[in-house]
């Protein structure tokens, strides 16, 4: 990880940022403004389709605001990726398990008819 540290270009924006503030109010002034609920998401799209635009933009893109997480709950190697990317990762690792489960099964299905 710190070699790729070292060559920034590597990483592609993920859409994901942590901000940190001196003062509890000044990030609840922030998450007044900028905070979107699920239902809020939701209508923002179904508005934006139309052609009409919401303050809670910045530069046409919708800006998602919400706590972080504690530091021990995020996956900081996840970060560097994209959500395609990690999705075609577990589709990966999901496949090669159920390949992998069903060479199991049909072993032990072969051993227990091999007894009979």
């Amino acid at each position: 990880m710190e070699e790729k540290m070292q060559n920034v270009s590597e990483f592609e924006f993920t859409g994901t940022a942590f901000v940190s503030f001196h003062h509890d109010r000044d990030c609840q002034k922030v998450q007044e403004k900028w905070e979107f609920g699920d239902v809020e998401s939701f209508i923002y799209r179904i508005v934006t389709a139309c052609g009409c635009r919401l303050k809670k933009t910045y530069k046409g893109k919708l800006i998602h605001v919400s706590r972080a997480p504690e530091p021990l709950d995020v996956f900081w190697e996840n970060l560097g990726y994209s959500f395609k990317k990690l999705l075609k990762k577990k589709a990966y690792t999901n496949l090669w398990s159920l390949l992998l489960m069903g060479a199991c099964f049909g072993a032990i299905l072969g051993l227990k008819a091999g007894q009979e």
